[in-house]
């Protein structure tokens, strides 16, 4: 019979994964602000803008890239 620790342990081991092999990272965020969450992710973090996406003159998003990583803001 195997203790509650054992168990823990064995449950915990098969929850993760072998190995990740990520080469790139893609998401796509809903913001409140458009313009002071692009001048933050440009700005601050280092993201620039790959391209933009307007609507009736109006920009209602943009497509931000650094090295590998994509963040689509709307």
């Amino acid at each position: 019979m195997s203790t509650r620790a054992e168990m823990r342990t064995d449950r915990a081991q098969r929850a993760q994964p072998e190995s990740l092999r990520a080469r790139s990272l893609s998401t796509a965020l809903t913001v409140t602000d458009l313009a002071t969450s692009l001048g933050w992710y440009c700005d601050i973090v280092g993201f620039t803008i790959d391209e933009r996406y307007e609507r009736e003159g109006k920009m209602r998003g943009a497509s931000l890239k650094a090295g590998e990583v994509r963040i689509v803001l709307s």
